[in-house]
């Protein structure tokens, strides 16, 4: 009975069947998918939006696996990233602006009074 060996990505060594750590390296051999569950969709989808870059953990994981509702997971990220990116650009620039006009109004009312 031949015994089938599996190489490792990382470094070549081959390591026996159902062998979950690389003899040579350490590295992980078998790599888990990622959760398409609902529940974990929504908290990836919230962490893209409101807290725009750190969705971009995530958003990689999900595009290098090779199903499609990873892939779609993924692409949705990035989007949500996007949108969250130039909301708070926007949201910013405003709020940014009123406190300039207001400091403006409260510096000229403080320059006519003398």
């Amino acid at each position: 009975m031949d015994v089938i060996l599996n190489s490792c990505p990382f470094c070549g060594t081959e390591a026996p069947p159902g062998a979950e750590f690389c003899p040579h390296c350490g590295k992980k051999l078998k790599t888990e998918k990622p959760s398409t569950s609902v529940s974990k969709q929504v908290l990836i989808y919230l962490v893209s939006f409101l807290l725009p870059p750190l969705g971009l953990v995530w958003t990689f994981k999900y595009l290098k696996q090779d199903d499609i509702k990873s892939k779609r997971i993924g692409w949705i990220s990035i989007i949500l990233t996007l949108a969250g990116i130039v909301i708070t650009i926007f949201v910013m620039n405003d709020i940014l602006s009123g406190l300039n006009n207001y400091l403006n109004s409260q510096l000229n009312s403080t320059i006519q009074l003398y």
